[in-house]
């Protein structure tokens, strides 16, 4: 014993990781929409808020020993570091919305017994019983027939966005998010850190062997790169993919409506003839309003497969979601900025903290989690300046909103907030420029 006080492996480290030796049981049907990440080292967050103080749960490998359990992949060695399976797996992962807050079973350095899966089992089935509604984890678009690569591509509904993150810390959110589940990532050339996050990816994947499979890109063409001329499109496109260290995209958007007809059109029959050859899987829009989005229809071209909106409840833009609906687009929430500003909305902005304090959850887990019940994919961002920013990572992911829901009632009252806040009001910069803003009432999809 002596020795083993001395020596490695009682460091800090690795008692850490025999404390994270976690497994649980869980019945297929309340994972039926997750898919595993098998990581080795997740971390826990301890999180406090009022009246509520809960253990935030990243995705958990469920161990096979238990007869309870027989559809389920081999144990994660959480003590070694190692995982037996690093492929994703159906069935076999419990989220935050399955890990009971007071009856999560912690083990130092063994496995659980029979008993405590059952127990476990038990507690899991009644806490899903209790109406949490299960989002499935991604989208699925179906694309053009011309498409070379598959007609299908999956886009995680939960990504992080790179809006406003400064360059320098780049591999810190990219190191987090990833830590956090997310592989959906929302980059752009206004967002000027393409070259870091391609740096950063290449050293992170080995850390959390990945492969480019297991990663969404969606990369947006800024004003400038939108052009009649396809070969400038073309260089644009590749040019992203030089500086992020990847072969393709699997979404590529126009960042903005705001240029000339002419312009738009045929950056998006350019990307179209990308997509063709698949060089990009996925072709969507940001920003876009009905009569740009009826534009792409009239020159003959398919709709896109993606419309990013500065989404949320006090902006909800109604009829872009209903366009969209009819002709088989996606709707993505684009990360949310200013609402909490004094030029946001006052009222509605007490009623959604109201409805967050309620369920012991932050603001920006509403404003996901109304998203994800919506149907829509949505791209949170946080920075990394304090701990409770570094924390959101987590929370504003899809396991960090997966432990609670929101009632018909919540979406209701929700859904009454619209009050069509335009981004002019709010001074959002995404796309565009702050000389492009020309009043209060200003929003690019009115252009």
């Amino acid at each position: 014993m002596k020795d083993d006080l001395n020596g490695s492996s009682w460091s800090v480290t690795n008692l850490l990781r025999r404390f994270l030796l976690v497994c649980f049981c869980v019945s297929p049907s309340i994972v039926e929409y997750s898919e595993c990440f098998s990581r080795s080292h997740y971390y826990f967050f301890g999180c406090i808020r009022t009246r509520v103080a809960h253990i935030a749960y990243p995705t958990i490998k469920l161990c096979s020993s238990s007869p309870l359990v027989s559809d389920c992949c081999k144990c994660v060695d959480w003590a070694s570091g190692s995982s037996s399976n690093e492929s994703y797996c159906s069935n076999t992962i419990i989220s935050r919305a399955t890990v009971l807050r007071n009856t999560a079973v912690l083990v130092l350095g063994t496995a659980l017994s029979g008993k405590d899966v059952a127990n476990a089992a038990s507690s899991i089935a009644e806490e899903s019983s209790k109406g949490i509604v299960l989002v499935p984890k991604d989208i699925v678009l179906t694309l053009p027939a011309t498409q070379k690569n598959s007609q299908q591509i999956r886009i995680p509904r939960v990504g992080y966005s790179f809006y406003k993150t400064d360059p320098q810390m780049v591999q810190t959110c990219l190191d987090l998010a990833l830590d956090a589940g997310v592989r959906h990532f929302d980059v752009a050339t206004m967002y000027q850190s393409n070259e870091h996050i391609g740096k950063a990816l290449f050293m992170l994947m080995k850390k959390y062997s990945l492969k480019r499979r297991d990663i969404c890109f969606a990369h947006k063409l800024s004003n400038e790169e939108q052009s009649v001329n396809g070969g400038d499109v073309r260089r644009a496109v590749r040019r992203a993919m030089s500086e992020l260290g990847v072969s393709y995209l699997d979404v590529c958007y126009i960042h903005s409506p705001l240029t000339s007809s002419d312009r738009r059109l045929a950056t998006y029959k350019s990307l179209r003839d990308l997509q063709t050859s698949g060089i990009i899987h996925a072709v969507g829009v940001c920003h876009y309003g009905v009569p740009a989005l009826n534009e792409i229809l009239a020159s003959g071209c398919p709709p896109p497969s993606i419309i990013q909106l500065e989404l949320s409840p006090f902006n909800q833009h109604k009829d872009v979601v209903q366009w969209a609906k009819i002709h088989g687009s996606a709707i993505s929430c684009a990360a949310w900025s200013k609402l909490s500003s004094i030029d946001g909305p006052q009222e509605g902005w007490t009623i959604l903290s109201r409805i967050a304090k309620d369920k012991g959850v932050t603001k920006a887990q509403i404003l996901v989690k109304w998203a994800l019940q919506k149907g829509y994919l949505c791209v949170p961002r946080s920075s990394v300046g304090s701990k409770i920013e570094r924390l959101a990572i987590f929370e504003n992911s899809y396991l960090g909103v997966s432990n609670f829901s929101l009632s018909e009632d919540d979406m209701q009252v929700l859904d009454s907030l619209d009050e069509q806040l335009p981004a002019g009001k709010l001074g959002v910069v995404d796309g565009w420029y702050e000389k492009d803003i020309s009043g209060p009432t200003w929003d690019p999809t009115l252009s």
